[in-house]
């Protein structure tokens, strides 16, 4: 037995109170510091004895029966944790030194002397008493060598165990040895078959390789050219929407009205208030040289200068519009506000009819 660590759960006991067997944690964190120095594994094995409660099954045992469930509590945290054998004896001998230290030491008081009698006192029968310590000392002992016979026997398995791990660790030494020469000469055949492998790729990708810088070349040329057209397609757009809107269509004039229940409210050129606005529609007066459908683009331009427009949308709105050709010719656009209420506010607007990136046309309407 650890004198020196049954010395100091006894200094515990009585500086802390017999309840700090019950709480297995602070005991630990005591014995941590109070006895660092002792065997850690002496440590964790008491710890665990008051973790599993083992103090109050011994407390509660008979005096004759203590060797028994000691020697049951450490077989089962022997089964149970795969704690040493000894080590959990030792620690519930331990326990046993602490609990009978804080037991109340009941002093025998010697009886008087009784008064002599007459009568003859009855001898005491001595003998059956001895003959039943005998036996109760052979069961012990035979319950002592029955648990040293389970020890032997699991250090036999252990043993056994172990001779088989090391002849299969042998065997299976072998066969590794036997795979990792073959994979030694596999990996030496690939290595030889990857090198002639590369020199050929090698060959083939330097051959590729020329071949892609001529196809970037073609490409770096054939982008510069499509750069060139795009100049010029652009150069002979703007030309032509110049051409278009000075000679081709030919926009005269813009007027406004205010347009509303499917019929003008107030006619293009005629007084618009703002407050009675339900739809600002232009009208334009064209001359057209040709026939055909144009999209149209149009700006309504507020007296704060912002276009008047939906958040997506770069122009106030866009359509496509039948041209017919001939002078003096008349279309209604479509308008811009509301069927219910006037969403415009007194000042100067500006009206714009856009084709393709060109300004055909601007004017301003006054709104009182």
């Amino acid at each position: 037995m650890n004198t020196t660590l049954l010395d100091t759960i006894k200094k515990l006991v009585s500086d802390q109170g017999a309840e700090i067997l019950n709480d297995s944690k602070k005991a630990n964190a005591y014995l941590s510091d109070l006895a660092a120095k002792e065997p850690k594994p002496q440590r964790m094995t008491l710890v665990k004895c008051l973790e599993y409660g083992f103090h109050t099954e011994l407390q509660n045992t008979q005096a004759d029966e203590r060797e028994r469930c000691k020697n049951r509590l450490a077989q089962r945290l022997h089964d149970e944790e795969g704690t040493d054998l000894g080590l959990c004896k030792d620690s519930l001998d331990l326990l046993e030194a602490v609990l009978m230290a804080q037991m109340p030491v009941v002093e025998e008081v010697p009886a008087e002397p009784e008064e002599a009698t007459s009568e003859t006192p009855a001898p005491e029968s001595t003998a059956d008493e001895g003959a039943f310590d005998q036996i109760a000392t052979y069961i012990q002992a035979v319950k002592d060598r029955d648990v040293k016979i389970a020890e032997l026997e699991n250090e036999v398995s252990k043993f056994n165990t172990m001779k088989t791990e090391l002849v299969d660790e042998s065997e299976t030494k072998k066969l590794l040895k036997g795979w990792l020469v073959a994979f030694i000469f596999i990996s030496i055949i690939a290595v030889i078959a990857g090198v002639h492998q590369y020199n050929k790729e090698s060959i083939r990708a330097g051959s590729l390789y020329y071949q892609l810088n001529q196809l970037q070349s073609q490409y770096n040329t054939l982008q510069t050219n499509d750069n060139q057209l795009n100049g010029q397609y652009n150069a002979l757009q703007t030309s032509y929407s110049w051409l278009l809107s000075n000679w081709i269509v030919r926009i005269d004039s813009i007027s406004v009205g205010n347009w509303g229940n499917n019929s003008w409210i107030t006619p293009p050129g005629g007084t618009l208030t703002a407050t009675q606005m339900r739809y600002l529609m232009p009208k334009i007066v064209y001359t057209s040289l040709i026939s055909d459908n144009f999209s149209l683009d149009v700006n309504i331009i507020g007296p704060d200068g912002t276009i008047i427009k939906n958040n997506a949308n770069t122009y106030t709105h866009s359509s496509v519009y039948r041209i017919n050709k001939g002078e003096r010719q008349s279309l209604e656009l479509l308008g811009w506000g509301s069927a219910n209420k006037s969403t415009y506010s007194a000042g100067t607007y500006t009206i714009e009819v856009w084709y393709k990136g060109v300004c055909l046309k601007s004017a301003k309407v006054q709104l009182n």
